[in-house]
Formats: structure tokens, sequence, C-alpha cells
């Protein structure tokens, strides 16, 4: 896994959305494939940008940190009409 740019980290943290990284710092998540499908949770960070964008995400069921790939999560439904 690659380190994250400090850029993009820093808008991250500034919850500052873009096409590359659609989700920040607390956004509301489905985890919609893999091994935890059928979760949701909280984005805490991203893992990595390369050579996809990986985010950890808390469960909202057990606390519980995961890694999951982008393609993996998409926006809680009271999150989904936020604008990039």
């Amino acid at each position: 896994m690659s380190q994250v740019p400090r850029a993009i980290e820093e808008a991250f943290f500034a919850r500052r959305r873009s096409r590359s990284v659609p989700f920040v710092l607390n956004d509301g998540v489905d985890i919609i494939g893999g091994d935890h499908a059928g979760r949701s949770g909280s984005v805490l960070s991203i893992v990595s940008v390369q050579p996809t964008l990986v985010f950890l995400v808390e469960t909202g069921d057990s606390g519980e940190d995961v890694v999951v790939p982008v393609a993996q999560l998409q926006a809680c439904p009271e999150d989904r009409d936020r604008s990039l």
C-alpha cells in the first residue's frame, strides 16, 4: 500500500470532497461488497490511494475498524445528495 499524498490527506481531514476522493472524514457509508458487505459505518482515514483508493471505516454495529476499497462503498442514504 502506498503513502497518502499530503494534499489528499489535508483535503480529506478538511472535509473537501473531490472526484478522486469521494468520501471524507466521518462520512456515513454503506459497505456494498467484499467481506463486510451489509455493514455500515463512518470513514476514519485513507489507507492508500494506489493502486486503488482504500479507506479505514469504523463499523456502526461493532465499532470494528475495517479496510475497504472505494469500489465497495456507497454514501449512506442521508449523505447521497451531497455535492462534490
